[in-house]
């Protein structure tokens, strides 16, 4: 014979058991759906070669102090800013900032404005040259 006490034990360790389950994936389910990035809309890389001029970047805060490094950007002729990624071991570019020379800049332009500097993108170097 069976009593109602070994029948009533594995039963409430299983809904005891089913009950954390489910509360465990709720909250899964809600960080997980709740931390979700989505790619930016239109962040398509695009061959391009522009002119203009490297500059140091602007910083999107103004308030608070600054260091006095420059970050190396680009100012193309008609305006636009952008973050230059190139290789750094080539130190003939960086060189160029705030030197008010013009340069023509071969490379693959990226929507990515996630940066602490005002900029419209940034920019892979592939290949550049000074231009008068």
């Amino acid at each position: 014979m069976v009593s109602k006490r070994t029948l009533k034990k594995p039963t409430v360790r299983w809904i005891i058991f089913g009950g954390i389950a489910a509360l465990l994936l709720a909250g899964a389910l809600t960080y997980f759906v709740g931390n979700t990035t989505k790619a930016p809309a239109g962040n398509l890389e695009q061959n391009v070669t522009l002119e203009g001029k490297v500059v140091c970047l602007s910083h999107k805060n103004e308030d608070g102090p600054h260091t006095l490094e420059c970050a190396i950007g680009f100012k193309t002729s008609s305006g636009k800013t952008y973050a230059l990624q190139f290789d750094s071991t080539d130190l003939s570019l960086s060189s160029t900032a705030g030197s008010d020379k013009n340069v023509r800049i071969t490379g693959t332009l990226v929507n990515d404005t996630d940066t602490k500097y005002k900029t419209d993108g940034k920019l892979r170097v592939d290949h550049f040259e000074l231009i008068k």
